[in-house]
């Protein structure tokens, strides 16, 4: 009987599994998690050295107001700055695996206890080192929020039956959430799915507009409206003959 001892994030259950079964992920590499199997069948090398994960305290997930962000090893955590702690906190798990040091406390809802952690100035050189590379983790991971939407569209007049790819441009091309929702005002007249593909149905106008992820908050379940429409946009008008 074989035993794993290292770092599991719940995101790596499927790549696992999967790899388990010999199945093979499209576009794996965009997957957060990792397979720890070759772990499972005896490879020495750990498959992670470090979680980043984040808890809102069941918060609606468009809220921030009691956010949590982190970064561990098996023997440090380090969180980013919250609006108790503006300069984050630190623990050494090996000595307090339940996040206690420090002289004060903060508590949330559901009695959730925040400590201050250990004084950022009285490291020592361990601590220091382990404090120095999990906040690069969370540096790493920092949100890049979009700051504007662009569509590129060779033409604006389509005929009857007539298909055409959109694209759409991300500012800055750095944003770490790039995904986008595609919409006609009239799918009558043109219908556009997911991917920005438009095809023309009927005569007639219609208005295409591009909305970010990062502030239109989609919803996986069956409810009106299924994302907000206020936040960074932009629109095309096109024509169908």
């Amino acid at each position: 009987m074989r035993k794993y001892d290292g770092l599991v994030d719940v995101t790596d259950i499927f790549p696992t599994i999967a790899e388990a079964s010999g199945v093979q992920i499209p576009r794996k590499d965009e997957l957060d998690g990792i397979s720890f199997w070759p772990q499972v069948m005896g490879h020495k090398k750990e498959a992670r050295d470090v979680i980043y994960t984040w808890y809102n305290n069941n918060q609606p997930y468009t809220s921030s107001d009691e956010l949590l962000v982190y970064a561990f090893n098996k023997a440090f955590k380090r969180y980013a700055p919250c609006k108790e702690y503006p300069e984050g906190r630190f623990f050494d798990l090996r000595t307090d695996s339940l996040e206690k040091a420090g002289d004060t406390v903060v508590e949330r809802r559901f009695k959730v206890k925040l400590h201050s952690g250990l004084d950022i100035a009285q490291l020592d050189v361990e601590q220091q080192k382990a404090y120095d590379e999990l906040g690069k983790v969370l540096d790493a991971y920092e949100q890049k929020g979009v700051k504007g939407l662009l569509i590129y569209t060779p033409k604006t007049s389509l005929r009857v039956g007539e298909e055409l790819n959109l694209n759409c441009m991300v500012f800055p091309q750095d944003a770490t959430q790039k995904n986008i929702i595609w919409e006609s005002s009239d799918e009558e007249v043109a219908f556009i799915d997911k991917f920005g593909k438009l095809k023309a149905l009927n005569k007639g106008k219609t208005t295409i507009s591009v909305y970010s992820w990062s502030d239109a908050f989609p919803v996986s379940a069956n409810l009106s409206p299924s994302y907000t429409k206020g936040g960074i946009s932009h629109s095309v008008e096109m024509s169908v003959e």
